[in-house]
């Protein structure tokens, strides 16, 4: 019955965290890890800032030259500088305006897990959502190595 509380609890924290827009953020720190929460927190923040700059150099310039780019899971996963960006602009020139706004992250060493949700402007104007979870893993100058994004994208 505990569990089924604290579930409840966290659920609804998320929720409301979300609908407020406020960005909940919470990390371990494994023994020995040389990585600071802090930071790696803020290189979480500057992935989700670069998706809402509409401009895919800015965003492609989070990954690291050997990034392995798996988003969403399932697709044929991108492990080069020029297929990374070239979904960056097909991202962006596919709408009038987008952007992902997390809403909770949680860092462990130099890997984080955020839930986040897309938001939109089609070309004809039609304003959309849709909501996914993206797990990152980050070398020691920040850049990411691995980011598998697990989502439906948006469409028919």
């Amino acid at each position: 019955m505990h569990r089924k509380t604290l579930a409840a609890v966290a659920i609804a924290t998320l929720t409301t965290a979300a609908q407020a827009q406020d960005i909940v953020r919470t990390q371990v720190t494994p023994e020995g890890n040389p990585f600071d929460a802090a930071t790696v927190h803020g290189w979480v923040e500057a992935y989700f800032e670069g998706t809402r700059s509409m401009d895919a150099a800015q965003w492609a310039s989070a990954f690291a030259l050997d990034a392995v780019l798996d988003d969403p899971v399932g697709s044929p996963v991108k492990d080069n500088p020029e297929a990374i960006f070239a979904l960056g602009v097909g991202f962006v020139s596919a709408f009038q305006e987008i952007g992902l706004y997390e809403s909770f992250v949680h860092v462990a060493g130099n890997e984080a897990v955020a839930k986040w949700q897309g938001r939109g402007i089609t070309p004809d104007g039609a304003e959309i959502t849709f909501d996914g979870i993206n797990h990152f893993t980050f070398n020691k100058d920040g850049q990411i190595t691995l980011l598998r994004g697990f989502f439906a994208p948006p469409g028919p």
